[in-house]
């Protein structure tokens, strides 16, 4: 959907195939803009990246190309999570692939004459890449997952990576205990949110990277629920930092609520927001000329209904 000035339009797409899913957004200009995400097909997965210029939107060619194997060609599959512009035209978009069974973390950047893989080679089995945020080509970061083993209880052992690229290489920059689900950049500070499991459940993890700076810092962060606390994205709005998840049970659809978060003197601190359904996750957020998130909301007494859910507001504290 495109926003033009005074509502919501819907915007036609090309054919992507079946069971597609859209992950993520990025632009360098009004006529510069690339989504990615994946589609299913026979039970796997087929990246999907899209373009849109002053021709509209168009499918690009896909990042994932294998040569096939006289002896042995196997199971195929990847997904795109996020994708940052590094520069006009030049994408780079990250998730990971699946090859026999094998899990690896992809990044890849599209410089006009095809895609270019970078080396993730250091990087254990298993990783995959869910964000990444860049203000220049030489200033890029990503957040991963590397999730427990099948056989783990529960999602305890779950530990996620935060890495960087200066235009040259990838550099491991942060391994953390819990799930890191986004990551937002500015000039002088690194930010990446998600959650993490303990003894209580689940509880908002925010961490800060000071760009001249070699720890990673902890952040603190509310926790309104007493056992189930997530943050799904974050964004750097002008010289404000806002984080977005929810909290609560999906009991029955009657337990959760949007969060919604304002960095400021070092500590994230909650505001409030309308909690339209019985079940409302916040899953975006992202600042312009105002400050948008969405998400989705659940009304118990529509039959399980799930609606998109979005606000938008010219007043950081208000809704």
């Amino acid at each position: 959907m495109r926003y033009a000035g005074s509502a919501w339009k819907e915007v036609s797409l090309p054919e992507t195939g079946a069971n597609t899913l859209l992950t993520a957004i990025a632009a360098s200009s009004e006529d510069d803009v690339w989504a990615v995400g994946y589609s299913n097909v026979d039970g796997l997965d087929s990246p999907v990246v899209l373009h849109y210029s002053k021709d509209g939107w168009q499918v690009m060619p896909s990042p994932l190309i294998f040569e096939k194997s006289e002896m042995f060609w196997p199971q195929q599959a990847m997904r795109l999570t996020g994708v940052a512009m590094v520069a006009p035209s030049t994408p780079l978009v990250v998730g990971y692939t699946t090859v026999g069974g094998l899990i690896r973390p992809a990044a890849v950047l599209y410089g006009g004459d095809g895609w270019q893989w970078q080396d993730l080679s250091k990087l254990p089995n298993g990783t995959q890449l869910t964000a990444v945020s860049a203000t220049s080509a030489n200033d890029i970061w990503a957040v991963g997952t590397i999730p427990p083993p099948v056989y783990a209880i529960s999602s305890a052992s779950a530990t996620s990576v935060v890495l960087a690229n200066d235009g040259k290489a990838w550099q491991l920059k942060a391994k953390v205990g819990g799930i890191m689900n986004s990551v937002a950049v500015n000039s002088g500070t690194v930010f990446a949110v998600g959650h993490e499991y303990d003894t209580n459940g689940a509880a908002t993890v925010a961490m800060r990277l000071e760009k001249g700076a070699s720890d990673w810092l902890r952040i603190k962060t509310p926790n309104p629920d007493k056992d189930h606390n997530f943050l799904t994205a974050v964004t750097v709005w002008g010289d404000q930092v806002y984080a977005a998840g929810y909290a609560g049970i999906a009991t029955n659809d009657t337990e959760l609520k949007p969060l919604l978060l304002r960095y400021s003197d070092y500590v994230f601190e909650e505001l409030p927001v309308p909690h339209v359904g019985e079940v409302d996750r916040l899953m975006g957020v992202a600042g312009a000329d105002h400050l948008w998130v969405v998400g989705s909301s659940t009304v118990a007494n529509r039959q399980r209904t799930t609606e998109t859910l979005m606000f938008s507001t010219l007043c950081p504290m208000g809704y």
